[in-house]
């Protein structure tokens, strides 16, 4: 029997025109900034045209964890080079 999310998942996979699925254990595992930079440019993108799609569906919480954890990551794989690069040059 799927579970709750494993039900969203396969209902957001149907969606014409969304981003390629991504799970939030494979992002944390993601180091290339560039990817999930344009991974997250395409979930911001498919959020703000089908806003109103999403909220019938009730699902637009779902592509928002996936966007902001790519987002985080980002983040912190930026921190890390600046970080590395400060010690590097100090």
């Amino acid at each position: 029997m799927e579970s709750k999310r494993e039900q969203q998942t396969n209902d957001t996979m149907y969606l014409r025109n969304s981003p390629p699925y991504i799970s939030l254990e494979k992002i944390k595992m993601i180091n290339n900034k560039y990817l999930l930079k344009s991974l997250e440019e395409k979930y911001d993108d498919f959020i703000e045209k089908n806003e109103h799609i999403l909220n019938l569906n009730m699902t637009m919480e779902y592509y928002l964890e996936i966007r902001d954890a790519l987002a985080i990551k980002v983040s912190k794989l930026e921190r890390t080079e600046k970080m590395n690069y400060l010690y590097k040059h100090l």
